[in-house]
């Protein structure tokens, strides 16, 4: 007998980790009055509008392509909104649901992270809230429930890095003594290396690039490489007001003199 296993850690099982959920307008997605053929979905960007409207949804042979979508069945109206993902055409085309499509295209993505053009979309027709079942915190009721102390993993992500740290440091369980010391050396360096502000829940998207940098700094700061420097460069971009403080600024050049 085959089993199989599904692992889901311990991120909350109602917004999959995400710390929100998404409520979409379906009326920002599709025009019901027009068939699949004059244009019903009305999502923004050329290239997307045609690989879903003549790609997939013309193709799958699962909707009439010249009815108007109000006047689907309730088969019809599910398979074009929700219908998970299914091979049609002898399997060689992947049929899905516009709402499931738009949810791991665009809502999996880090608002920040997003084309211009899609942002716009997202911020026209979706609308977040913050998660009810773990409040914002990513993890699951089970992860949640364990405590050390009175800590549990989501006080501690929410902790500045520097707290994080003094906190690991007072664990001194010998039982746990490999694993808080490569966690206190991974948080030290995080504090070493100018970063000890942030906190671990922090999304990777509200980095500033040269925080986003350094971040990925840590992990060579903790290995075996020797002989290595780096060089961090990040040139501060604008006018020479904002590049040196007031009694820093360069003389200005001595007008040219004319010859007569």
């Amino acid at each position: 007998m085959r089993e199989s296993f599904t692992r889901t850690g311990g991120m909350s099982p109602r917004c999959e980790g995400r710390a929100t959920v998404s409520h979409i307008d379906l009326r920002q997605l599709f025009d019901d009055s027009k068939s699949l053929a004059d244009g019903a979905i009305t999502i923004s960007g050329d290239k997307v509008d045609r690989w879903w409207t003549v790609g997939i949804f013309l193709g799958s042979g699962l909707l009439d392509p010249n009815k108007p979508i109000r006047e689907y069945t309730k088969t019809e109206r599910h398979d074009f909104r929700y219908r998970e993902p299914t091979k049609v055409k002898g399997g060689n085309l992947t049929y899905e649901g516009l709402v499931p499509k738009i949810q791991k295209s665009f809502l999996s993505k880090d608002r920040e992270a997003m084309q211009p053009h899609i942002r716009a979309f997202v911020d026209r027709a979706v609308t977040f809230a913050t998660c009810p079942e773990c409040g914002g915190t990513r993890r699951s009721e089970a992860a949640r429930s364990s405590r050390i102390g009175k800590v549990n993993i989501a006080d501690a992500c929410a902790m500045q890095i520097t707290d994080l740290a003094d906190w690991v440091r007072g664990i001194d369980s010998p039982s746990v003594a490999p694993l808080t010391a490569s966690l206190q050396r991974t948080l030290d360096s995080f504090v070493e290396i100018g970063l000890g502000y942030l906190s671990m829940d922090r999304p990777s998207g509200t980095l500033s690039g040269g925080e986003a940098r350094r971040v990925k700094m840590i992990r060579h700061l903790g290995s075996a490489l020797t002989d290595v420097t780096y060089v961090f460069d990040e040139p501060t971009a604008g006018s020479p007001a904002a590049r040196y403080p007031t009694d820093e600024r360069p003389p200005a050049p001595a007008p040219a003199s004319g010859q007569g």
